[in-house]
């Protein structure tokens, strides 16, 4: 109703829909909406609603935003049009993104694109975009988010390693200036949607020994990410969003942070390994037998456990949203470092993986519903944090 009385818009939306939800309790809430026409193509609108006490400055420093709601304290925009990041608009410039074609080598032939479709976005930090033909499917991925440069260059030496036993993205190109770099799309169908129970189950074992051939590989420079990482970040960071957004789950929050402390203590010295660092259900793709993960821009050192842990735990919160298939996905779940070890990875200890599951069902799970503002938020937050107290307790999920 607002966008119609606003006349912003040479005609008339006819449907809008939320595309995205990005919720930091007490700091910012984000709606990305998509608004449909009925004679012309679709706008990606953004409105960021802020505090009382700070609207003021939001919209002197949002001076680009075409939209103030003032009754609701919102300032919107369009996209590519950012406040915070100009450069997202060059990355939908179609003749920019072909240019890319002259820094990648001659080997790689990458078809000029005609059209770009917004794949994530998150306002002001980052946004990844799809090049295609004017007809045909996608073929390349932009990518503007921090240390692009340096994350093209492990990708690409991850690349030429023929020992990778996975399938991923090849690196294309990276602008330092622009900090986004460009990688080739890859089609195919996320493990969880694999409907096919016998077929899921060979998929988890295939995405279990590609992972488990990234773990044995030697990368350098990567961030750690160890159990002490993990530990700071639930009992500090997560706890607080958990007692902001959700004051009713705030003791419980409090009572498990002590919980996951003593169970630390008790946890032996591992050996580190190679990560993917975002190994969830959405990062791994299959287009026939061979597992392709993408979105490898978190590698880091650390556990395996913890790998298999945030796989596992992801796949938990899914059937939680698919109760049809909450059996299957938690028989995977338990199951996992039996996977793990059988396709050739190391030996993961019931009670370091319970640890992790516990840790990542709140430090990942619960985050994650908290920040896209799942349906549902505290129902689901509460279950999340259930099973993770009861998978301390027992010392294994």
């Amino acid at each position: 109703a607002h966008l119609q009385e606003s006349g912003i818009f040479e005609t008339t939306p006819s449907s809008c829909r939320v595309l995205n939800v990005w919720y930091m309790p007490n700091k910012s809430l984000y709606v990305v909406y998509e608004i449909a026409f009925a004679r012309a193509s679709t706008a990606i609108l953004t409105v960021r609603f802020v505090r009382d006490d700070e609207a003021d400055q939001a919209r002197r420093q949002s001076a680009g935003a075409f939209l103030e709601l003032r009754a609701r304290n919102a300032i919107a925009w369009l996209f590519p049009s950012d406040p915070r990041r100009e450069e997202f608009a060059l990355l939908t410039d179609i003749a920019a993104a072909g240019a890319l074609r002259a820094n990648a080598p001659a080997s790689q032939t990458i078809t000029a694109p005609a059209r770009w479709q917004l794949l994530s976005y998150l306002p002001g930090e980052r946004c990844a975009l799809g090049y295609g033909g004017a007809d045909g499917p996608l073929t390349v991925v932009g990518k503007a988010q921090k240390h692009a440069v340096e994350t093209h260059r492990q990708l690409s030496k991850l690349w030429r390693n023929p020992d990778r036993g996975f399938d991923m993205a090849e690196p294309l190109a990276a602008n330092g200036a622009l900090g986004a770099r460009w990688e080739r799309f890859v089609p195919g169908t996320r493990i969880d949607k694999i409907d096919d129970s016998s077929l899921l189950q060979e998929s988890v074992k295939r995405a279990m020994e590609g992972l488990a051939n990234l773990h044995r590989l030697q990368l350098d420079d990567l961030p750690m990410r160890g159990m002490g990482d993990v530990h700071r970040r639930v009992t500090t960071k997560v706890a607080c969003r958990v007692r902001s957004a959700l004051p009713g789950l705030g003791p419980e929050a409090d009572a498990f942070c002590q919980k996951l402390t003593d169970a630390m203590h008790q946890q032996p010295s591992r050996k580190i390994a190679t990560l993917h660092g975002d190994f969830h259900t959405a990062n791994i793709l299959f287009d026939g037998t061979r597992p392709c993960f993408i979105d490898l821009d978190e590698l880091a050192q650390g556990d395996p456990a913890y790998d298999i842990a945030l796989f596992a735990t992801r796949l938990l919160l899914t059937g939680l949203q698919m109760p049809n298939r909450m059996v299957a996905f938690a028989s995977l779940a338990e199951a996992m470092p039996q996977i793990y070890r059988s396709t050739g990875g190391e030996r993961i200890p019931e009670h370091v993986y319970a640890w992790y599951v516990a840790a990542l069902l709140v430090g990942r799970q619960v985050k994650t519903c908290i920040r896209h503002y799942a349906p549902r938020l505290e129902e689901t937050s509460r279950v999340l944090m259930d099973w993770a107290n009861k998978t301390l307790d027992h010392g294994a999920f």
